[in-house]
């Protein structure tokens, strides 16, 4: 079950455009790539690997190389200097930051940004720890905090 890009973040009390739209402006594909890169960070705490990426794209039917580029191109991933692994992916970094989300059950993530840990806390129902909160698809937010810690 995919959840809304748009209700999601509304939701979250975030901004709706700009990633959010520049994700929906690319093909279906290439969106579905970009959820799984994400749900991998949210899984695992790490990127997916090369390998991991190279099957995806085949059982997508997209090329890899384009796919990945359009993904950096759009800002949603980050990609190694030879553009073919991913780094990081808003709002997932890989590595360690100072900036970290534990999730219920799942692994300690690292977020780019203070905001960014505030974001994948409430998109994932674990880490929220709220019930009726929709499970972690994909999340897109602006500097701007959740209303809720805006008070």
């Amino acid at each position: 079950m995919t959840v809304d890009v748009q209700t999601l973040t509304s939701q979250a009390g975030l901004p709706t455009t700009d990633l959010t739209a520049r994700r929906s402006a690319l093909p279906p594909d290439v969106q579905d790539l970009h959820r799984r890169v994400l749900l991998c960070f949210a899984a695992t705490g790490n990127a997916p690997s090369a390998g991991k990426l190279t099957d995806w794209a085949t059982e997508l039917g997209v090329e890899l190389a384009p796919a990945l580029s359009a993904l950096a191109a759009a800002e949603l991933v980050f990609l190694d200097p030879s553009g073919q692994q991913v780094t990081g992916g808003v709002p997932f970094a890989a590595g360690s930051t100072a900036h970290q989300v534990s999730i219920a059950g799942g692994p300690t993530v690292s977020a780019n940004c203070a905001v960014d840990a505030l974001g994948i806390a409430r998109c994932s129902a674990a880490a929220a720890g709220g019930a009726g909160n929709p499970p972690m698809r994909w999340c897109s937010w602006g500097p701007r905090a959740p209303r809720a810690a805006r008070g």
